[in-house]
């Protein structure tokens, strides 16, 4: 959050920004002024000697003087409002227009098998053993109940939300998920497969989370107990199908990877660069949560992009030199796509989330490998190293 300030203040000033409006919080005043709740001290006379009760506070204060000096250095037109649920007369600053009441509603913490909770508001307050938190709701997963708790990030509440969001619908159709681990299509045969790149559990665990997800999850999530309990039976008569459909898209990939395996030896005898390459880009399609984390959309194509691989090193033995060739062309898009990737992981800890063009890049970047090596298999849209030199200079 500081550096977000920081360097927010600094673009506003080089950007020749009209007006700010900060928005701080109460966390700011000094951890004594917050301790009884009956004499509450919100006013600007006492916030300083700071001191206030957590690293946030410190961090909002700190943002506060930070925008404060750009207004007296550079006459930044600054306002802060500090948010919080204490309003009334007594927390003024400048007569009490930087106030304003917050809708936040609290709610026990505890143990829920069901939408008990009422309405989900965009922020809340939470009551924990002594302490009450406020920020942005998620439900959080605790495997046999779920717990509501506050994140100060949007983001790692959002995450935290559909993890346990996804658990209350599971409980909620125990019996059938309890059937579907026994009757799921293909299962000895996934099992079988599976044994020697992860946990066979883990992997049915996979499958049926993701079952819930597609069944029950569509966006926007459910914020209402009613909300709730529509997606419930609408999503019920279609889980077990959903289930199936992922099951045997599953055994198709991991059939496809038995057979690809086949042929590695083959591929390290004719070009150790090339079976490098190779056992990278298998490595990030099928691993020990391969279910779990590549999206739903490029699942479904893992039998083709595996079987493409296949078919590169059946290509390899009679034109090693094409080979090395489709190797270097695809290398060229894909060695500036990591470099973007890392420059994004290493700025704000939501940097990847926000750009999902990157991401996208990174199937895009599997499609090329097929239009490349395999054009016998067709990619869902023309693909080309052209094209995709075009999308990777929009992404700079």
């Amino acid at each position: 959050s500081a550096m977000i300030n920081l360097n927010v203040s600094r673009e506003c000033v080089k950007k020749k920004v009209g007006k700010v409006f900060y928005s701080s919080s109460a966390c700011m005043y000094p951890e004594h002024n917050q301790l009884d709740p009956n004499n509450p001290n919100c006013e600007e006379s006492s916030a300083y000697p700071a001191n206030p009760d957590s690293e946030y506070g410190w961090e909002k204060l700190f943002s506060e003087r930070v925008f404060l000096a750009y207004h007296r250095n550079y006459g930044l037109d600054v306002r802060i409002g500090r948010f919080h649920n204490v309003f009334g007369p007594m927390g003024t600053w400048t007569g009490g227009k930087e106030k304003a009441p917050d809708q936040a509603r609290k709610v026990e913490q505890g143990g829920y098998r069901s939408w008990d909770f009422g309405e989900l508001p965009e922020t809340l307050e939470i009551t924990k053993g002594n302490k009450t938190l406020f920020g942005y709701p998620a439900l959080i997963d605790r495997g046999d109940y779920c717990d509501l708790e506050v994140f100060d990030d949007l983001l790692e509440a959002r995450k935290q939300h559909a993890q346990g969001l996804r658990r209350l619908f599971a409980l909620n159709n125990k019996d059938t998920l309890k059937a579907l681990r026994k009757q799921l299509p293909g299962i000895r045969e996934i099992g079988l497969l599976f044994i020697n790149v992860g946990s066979v559990d883990g992997l049915i665990e996979q499958i049926l989370n993701l079952s819930v997800e597609r069944a029950f999850m569509a966006e926007p999530l459910p914020n209402t107990a009613e909300l709730f309990a529509q997606r419930l039976q609408e999503g019920k008569p279609r889980l077990a199908l959903i289930a199936q459909e992922i099951a045997r898209h599953t055994l198709a990939a991991l059939q496809a990877y038995a057979d690809l395996q086949k042929k590695m030896a083959q591929a390290k005898a004719v070009s150790p660069t090339a079976y490098a390459d190779i056992q990278t880009q298998v490595q990030g399609l099928i691993f020990a949560k391969f279910v779990a984390n590549i999206p739903y959309a490029q699942l479904v194509h893992l039998p083709r992009y595996l079987k493409a691989i296949a078919m590169r090193i059946d290509k390899m033995r009679s034109n090693p030199s094409r080979d090395a060739q489709c190797q270097k062309d695809w290398e060229s898009v894909a060695r500036p796509w990591q470099k973007l990737l890392q420059g994004s992981k290493g700025s704000a800890s939501y940097a990847m989330e926000a750009d999902q063009a990157l991401m996208d890049f990174r199937w895009q970047l599997e499609e090329l490998r097929v239009a490349l090596y395999a054009q016998e298999l067709k990619t869902p849209t023309p693909m080309s190293l052209k094209r995709l030199e075009k999308v990777l200079a929009s992404l700079r």
